[in-house]
């Protein structure tokens, strides 16, 4: 945790000298261009180390199921997981 930071300064003081520098004295749609290319460049990136699809986990034993609430009961179509979220926001 604390060698991240480091790497992302380090990564964004190599761009800053490398990519976003040369373009200072350039139209400032040359400069959006550079710095869009290199973001969809980094996301493209991060795609091929990571993958794509993000991983789904089962939801836990404890909120499965509906919860009765002491005053309404249970609301209909909402599962333990919803429950919790409504009362917790509200």
């Amino acid at each position: 945790m604390i060698l991240t930071p480091v790497v992302i300064f380090v990564v964004g003081v190599a761009m800053e000298r490398f990519l976003a520098k040369p373009f200072y004295d350039r139209d400032l749609l040359d400069q959006l261009l550079v710095t869009f290319g290199v973001l969809i460049a980094a996301q493209e990136v991060v795609a091929i180390v990571f993958g794509r699809t993000g991983t789904i986990y089962p939801r836990p034993e404890w909120l499965t199921g509906a919860i009765s609430l002491p005053v309404i009961g249970t609301p209909p179509g909402m599962s333990a997981a919803s429950t919790i979220r409504v009362l917790v926001v509200t």
